[in-house]
């Protein structure tokens, strides 16, 4: 399946776009190995599990903050970059066939009146046949870990601030999975300090995956 998630923000908003193969398990448990060849192209399928077709940290207002721009301003950014992703994901429509791509976002609470008007507009953005739209608990991406010393709790005991321990978890995490799966080359051009958010809006597929679409 494909997934397009959101990591809302009014300045640095995360985008990641993947192909998972969620049946992999079964894939992999079909394979016997007795040759080298064997052993290749189990290889092959453990590397197309999962496809990062697009992944961006995108600066909605380059060189300014939030306080010093206006709804406005960000909106009519915001609207550029999401025809761009609209692009992006017609033409991946066209080459694959795709009839569904679930599109995740993250509650945006309506008294933090900022990030909420870029939640909404996205959901407008993206409201039509081909994307069904899930609402996403932020809790969720706190329950995926990928190593046993990655699970959240470590990071709650590490860190006195939830909001740090959360983001460290996430970063951690997805720093882990890029390395073995061999998709370095994605954090390569983003900034170290956003790392973090596009980890948020790739975790938040799995959370999706793992205890929602299972």
């Amino acid at each position: 399946m494909y997934y397009l998630s959101f990591d809302v923000a009014n300045k640095s908003l995360a985008v990641s776009l993947i192909y998972f193969n969620s049946n992999y398990k079964d894939n992999l448990h079909s394979n016997d190995i007795a040759s080298t060849n064997d052993l290749i192209e189990l290889n092959k399928k453990i590397n197309n599990c999962i496809n990062y077709i697009y992944y961006n940290v995108e600066d909605l207002i380059p060189g300014k903050k939030v306080k010093d721009t206006s709804i406005l301003e960000r909106s009519s950014s915001l609207k550029t970059y999401m025809n761009k992703i609209k692009i992006i994901v017609n033409n991946l429509k066209e080459e694959k066939n795709i009839d569904k791509i679930y599109l995740l976002i993250e509650y945006q609470l309506s008294s933090n009146y900022n990030a909420n008007a870029i939640y909404n507009q996205i959901i407008y953005e993206f409201s039509n046949d081909i994307y069904e739209i899930i609402v996403m608990n932020p809790s969720y991406k706190n329950k995926i870990y990928f190593h046993n010393d990655l699970k959240h709790s470590s990071f709650i005991q590490k860190y006195n601030n939830n909001y740090v321990a959360n983001k460290n978890h996430t970063k951690a995490n997805f720093l882990y999975f890029i390395k073995h799966f061999n998709l370095e080359y994605v954090i390569k051009g983003i900034k170290s300090k956003n790392i973090d958010d596009l980890a948020d809006s790739f975790l938040q597929i799995f959370g999706f995956i793992q205890f929602i679409q299972k």
